[in-house]
């Protein structure tokens, strides 16, 4: 999932490496004299992740989406709806 690539490949490719994150979602590790330095992700999954991690901070939301999560894939189903008034979302 995290590509390992240099930066001096970065660079040299950078047009090229955009267009696979964006286009593909591609994930990359960006390393400097060995060490990895930063992480070259997609503005679309660096939000998806932002809300995946405010959504999961507190521990009574986390509880309710899981219950819905699990309630969902239990019986695919039932719409959104009838969770919503069984209190299973929000």
């Amino acid at each position: 999932m995290l590509e390992p690539i240099n930066y001096t490949q970065t660079r040299d490719n950078l047009g090229k490496i955009l267009d696979e994150v964006v286009e593909n979602g591609k994930v990359y590790a960006i390393s400097r004299r060995g060490e990895q330095q930063a992480v070259l992700m997609s503005v679309e999954d660096y939000s998806s992740l932002m809300t995946t991690l405010h959504l999961l901070r507190s521990r009574k939301n986390a509880s309710r989406l899981f219950d819905a999560l699990e309630a969902s894939e239990n019986n695919p189903t039932k719409k959104a709806s009838s969770l919503l008034s069984e209190n299973l979302l929000f």
